[in-house]
């Protein structure tokens, strides 16, 4: 398992870790100090054990623990136990759930902790690092999630992303560093877990609204299929744009994931209107991953002249039903879209706005591709009657007339809820 770079200085890895099972119960009744089990941490400060601690390649850390006492010890390492590393470019760890073992007087054990890692931007850990150990993070937050994921249990993929979020504030671009296989296999951590750690954290009294992944809210939200995960999205951008569909309007339960509360001000009566370009983008393909990619799509135009040019989104080859979907940072209630078209304009026949829902999508432009001469071409779309907040425009193409149609950006131009 590995970190994938991102274009920038990332060196941070971390390895799937095997959970631990949860500490077995004390017996009732028992009285005696050193039977009953207690914390490492609490060992160490009474001199009744002494623990070394080092890394172990990308997995884990282990505890190399010597007895001092004179009876028999119970040792906990509870869920949360934080392991901070003592080269400052290493990264601190931390045991996502609760440890135990056994050591007789005198004797010696080496525990294997497996951790998560709390430090993403930094190297990992091996075995020439050593660590101190303390009873938790400084971090209120990441108290709150580590008991949260033990009592929702999840995968490590949801373990992990949620860490990131409280100890690195962690986008979702930054949580796909953590792939399988080799440095450049498939990231571990995907939509649906990136989700589930957000409403994690949101469950465990983390405000996960100050946290930069909360700008993905919207990225997410197209992706995600399990109900839960729908649900809980819905919500907390409902309370973004409390709002509802007037009469007339098209129904809420027409557009993707829309929410519907109250008093949503139309395009004509109320709200700021804004223009602006899309934050983020994706595409059924792209010509690569970088020159003709989705994301040439989002921002500003950028393209000046009419041709084939890798500063503008082109499909991986000329086929009929090429989709591009855009988002935007701000829900609108939608007045017009414009989209820049800087090669073999006329491939459009489909615009659909999605908004905060359940299901569907809304179609404000249908019509037949054509080769059209006008290039560079700003495609204009006046939009009447969708009266809920949307966030995303998809484009769908047919460029059988011609080569490759390119977009070089999308403008959504509307009213603020």
């Amino acid at each position: 398992m590995h970190l994938k770079p991102l274009g920038r200085a990332v060196t941070g890895l971390c390895l799937l870790l095997v959970i631990l099972s949860a500490c077995s119960a004390i017996p009732p009744g028992t009285s005696s100090p050193a039977s009953r089990g207690q914390t490492i941490v609490d060992l160490v400060e009474k001199e009744l054990i002494a623990v070394s601690i080092t890394g172990v390649s990308m997995d884990a850390v282990a505890l190399h623990v010597t007895s001092i006492s004179p009876k028999p010890l119970e040792i906990l390492i509870p869920a949360g136990t934080y392991f901070v590393a003592e080269n400052p470019s290493v990264q601190n760890m931390v045991a996502r759930h609760a440890a135990s073992a056994s050591i007789d007087p005198g004797a010696i054990v080496d525990i294997k902790v497996d951790a998560a890692c709390a430090s993403l931007h930094l190297t990992a850990p091996g075995a020439a690092d050593t660590f101190a150990m303390v009873r938790a993070s400084e971090l209120p937050e990441m108290g709150k999630v580590i008991d949260q994921l033990n009592t929702t249990p999840v995968e490590y993929p949801v373990e992990q992303a949620a860490i990131w979020i409280v100890t690195d504030d962690a986008s979702y671009d930054e949580l796909g560093m953590l792939v399988g296989g080799s440095p450049f296999g498939p990231p571990l951590i995907q939509e649906e877990d990136a989700a589930r750690a957000m409403m994690l954290a949101d469950q465990a009294g983390v405000d996960i609204r100050k946290y930069s992944i909360w700008n993905d809210r919207f990225a997410l939200l197209l992706k995600v299929t399990e109900p839960d995960l729908v649900t809980w999205l819905d919500e907390q951008i409902a309370t973004e744009t409390t709002a509802t569909a007037p009469a007339g309007s098209i129904e809420a339960t027409a557009l993707p994931r829309a929410i519907v509360a109250t008093n949503i001000p139309t395009a004509a009566s109320g709200g700021e209107e804004i223009s602006q370009f899309a934050a983020e983008a994706a595409a059924s393909s792209e010509f690569s991953a970088t020159d003709g990619s989705a994301m040439q799509a989002t921002g500003a135009p950028n393209t000046s002249d009419c041709g084939d040019q890798p500063t503008a989104w082109s499909s991986s080859r000329e086929i009929p039903g090429a989709t591009l979907t855009v988002i935007f940072n701000r829900p609108v209630i939608p007045k017009r879209i414009v989209i820049y078209e800087t090669y073999n304009p006329g491939a459009i026949f489909m615009v659909e706005v999605l908004g905060t829902a359940t299901a569907g999508s809304s179609a404000v432009y249908q019509g037949s591709p054509m080769v059209i001469a006008e290039c560079p071409r700003k495609m204009t779309i006046d939009i009447t009657g969708v009266n809920v907040p949307v966030f995303a425009v998809t484009l769908t193409l047919d460029q059988e007339n011609e080569a490759w149609n390119q977009i070089d950006a999308v403008e959504l131009i509307g009213v603020t809820p």
